[in-house]
């Protein structure tokens, strides 16, 4: 009995055969926002099909895409009423050609791939695509010798995310400095715009090879084409370090710079010591914090963790919404609401540990989210390093935000505003 070839979907029946409809595009989550048109044929290498099918539908990069990820995602094409003794695999042909196309020229890409069901995603191993380039792409259904007709050809541009070094400046190799919380000032590593918001990482080590590594600090890039870093305490006196920086986004990371050694200072004699001053009388103990204080009143709250994944602090936030109770249910600030239950919950945050603050929404701090806060992840143990980071965890305080029925909650949004290709930023005061 005949057997029946098919890409995935066939028609097999005995007598006059129908061709089948095309199965569904499935959309990429990857493929961009752009309208789909068709590019241009310049000339490329053609063939005369001989297997009836249709032509895959290129799903993403569409037409005029700018790409990132080097990820080619269509459709499957559909076989009309194909029928052979023994079938060999359907598979789907891909091919990438620079752009402009010389005549004459061999493909930058080519490969053959067996089909999925209802579509074939293909990732290209790294190199395979230069950076900020332009291409054509299209692709075909193949059976043994036979092929079908080529798609129409979709073009797109690559522009993939990358860091460069960045620049130590100071101080100069072999300085003794003038503190042993010395100012590190780096110099910007380059970075596509692709790439997303810079972090300086900088380490220090007592050894070149950097074997055991003493500090680690780490602020936002500069808006100057420079960033400055000090260490949070004071190093060793009369003591040789080596320092190095790099670049970090939350989709790359760049290489360390070279390293550079420097010497803190001697340490200063001790003065006389004065006459002894009578003792104080003790002061009474502090009565414990509120649920919540005033905005603004802690800009000097410690740093009581080492950064990194934030405690669940859910008690926190229902202590807050049980004695302030009306400032949850009106705290939707779009429709007149008020920030007093976020600026309580904030302080009742900060009274435990320092690294709590607001946060600025998709990184603009002209704009405060208005049920979110941050938790600053760095090494650096001050609010001055905090201030403007990027490197927070983004945790959703209101569930039900400007519904009819707002309740305290703790989401993590950290992992799915960094797929969603956003930031977040630290900022206190509001």
């Amino acid at each position: 009995m005949a057997a029946c070839l098919a890409a995935v979907t066939l028609a097999c029946e005995s007598g006059q055969s129908t061709p089948l409809a095309p199965s569904p595009a499935v959309r990429s989550a990857a493929a961009p926002a752009v309208r789909q048109t068709t590019a241009v044929d310049p000339g490329l290498p053609q063939d005369d099909p001989t297997l009836k099918v249709t032509a895959p539908d290129l799903v993403a990069p569409a037409d005029g895409a700018i790409v990132t990820e080097p990820v080619l995602t269509l459709a499957t094409s559909v076989t009309q009423a194909v029928f052979v003794e023994a079938a060999p695999a359907v598979r789907t042909e891909i091919e990438i050609w620079v752009t402009p196309y010389t005549p004459g020229a061999q493909a930058a890409y080519g490969v053959v791939l067996a089909q999925g069901r209802s579509g074939t995603t293909h990732t290209l191993r790294a190199n395979v695509l230069q950076d900020e380039t332009g291409y054509l792409w299209r692709a075909r259904t193949v059976a043994g010798d036979a092929a079908g007709p080529w798609s129409a050809l979709r073009a797109f541009r690559t522009d993939f995310p990358r860091i460069g070094v960045p620049e130590l400046r100071s101080p100069p190799d072999g300085a003794t400095v003038d503190s042993r919380r010395p100012a590190f000032a780096v110099g910007n590593p380059p970075a596509s715009r692709s790439a997303g918001a810079v972090v300086v990482e900088l380490q220090l080590a007592a050894d070149r090879r950097f074997a055991k590594v003493l500090r680690m600090l780490g602020a936002a890039a500069g808006g100057d084409g420079a960033t400055e870093l000090r260490p949070a305490s004071a190093l060793a006196p009369d003591a040789q370090y080596f320092w190095r920086a790099r670049g970090k986004t939350g989709k790359v990371t760049g290489e360390w710079s070279a390293a550079r050694r420097f010497r803190t200072p001697a340490p200063t004699p001790d003065p006389a010591p004065a006459a002894p001053e009578p003792p104080a009388p003790p002061e009474p103990p502090a009565p414990p914090p509120p649920a919540g204080g005033r905005p603004g009143t802690s800009p000097n709250a410690p740093f009581t963790t080492r950064g990194g994944r934030p405690p669940n602090m859910l008690h926190v936030v229902r202590q807050v919404a049980a004695r302030y109770p009306s400032a949850l249910r009106n705290s939707c600030q779009d429709h007149g609401g008020s920030w007093e239950f976020m600026e309580r919950v904030v302080e009742a945050l900060r009274a435990i540990d320092g690294r709590w603050a607001y946060n600025c929404k998709r990184g603009n701090c002209a704009t405060v989210s208005h049920d979110v806060v941050d938790y600053y992840r760095g090494s650096a143990n001050n609010t001055a390093a905090a201030n403007r980071s990027t490197d927070v965890a983004i945790i959703d305080i209101i569930a039900g935000h400007c519904g009819g029925n707002p309740r305290p909650a703790w989401l993590d949004q950290t992992r799915a505003t960094a797929d969603a290709g956003s930031i977040g930023r630290w900022k206190y005061p509001r």
